[in-house]
């Protein structure tokens, strides 16, 4: 939204004005507020510590992925015959491919994972292992949970991109969903396409 990836506050159990919004809209009765509801629904993204082959002097980073790859993950781990892959000695690294919207030959790009055969430690260097486990970023500060009135801001500018907010005052957010359909859906639906790219990979 507004170019930005948000966090839903709902991954802590907390409201989300967005995703409220999004159930006002399904529960209009139309068929294009339905649609747009639903792309406004927060979406799941996984993110997992990994250690990048090549780039072990960077530490660990974060893997963010849709439920397609989690999917894809989750049938890899439950399958015996590859054993634990995330087992510090005897785990297996995953080959990820990344394919542009050109070489996939459509409007997103594709990412594909392949376990290799063979199983791998995840390092050798007892100091490197002890520094990853124990010196790993929270991921929660690097990706904060936005305050709700920081959400309905961001609701109100992409609802109206001309106007300039400072603040939002309570209720104000329920005016612009119902002032006049100033927002005409299928305009609304039309700049959606680089918010839902993540997940059609």
């Amino acid at each position: 939204m507004n170019g930005k990836t948000l966090l839903s506050p709902q991954s802590f159990g907390n409201p989300d004005p967005i995703a409220e919004f999004a159930e006002k809209l399904k529960g209009t009765g139309s068929k294009e507020d339905w649609k747009l509801g639903r792309k406004l629904d927060p979406k799941m993204r996984t993110f997992v510590p990994v250690i990048v082959r090549g780039a072990e002097s960077e530490g660990v980073k974060y893997w963010g992925f849709g439920i397609q790859m989690y999917e894809e993950l989750l049938s890899i781990i439950s399958d015996p015959d590859y054993g634990d892959i995330t087992d510090i000695a005897t785990g297996t690294d995953i080959v990820v491919d990344r394919k542009t919207p050109e070489e996939a030959g459509n409007q997103f790009g594709s990412t594909t994972i392949r376990p290799k055969r063979a199983q791998t430690p995840l390092t050798k260097d007892k100091a490197e292992l002890t520094k990853w486990l124990t010196e790993q970023e929270d991921i929660t500060q690097i990706y904060q949970e936005p305050t709700y009135e920081e959400l309905e801001a961001e609701l109100k500018k992409w609802l109206n991109p001309d106007d300039e907010v400072d603040e939002v005052e309570a209720g104000q957010v329920d005016e612009l969903i119902t002032k006049d359909k100033k927002n005409d859906i299928a305009d609304i639906l039309s700049g959606f396409d680089e918010l839902m790219s993540d997940d059609e990979e």
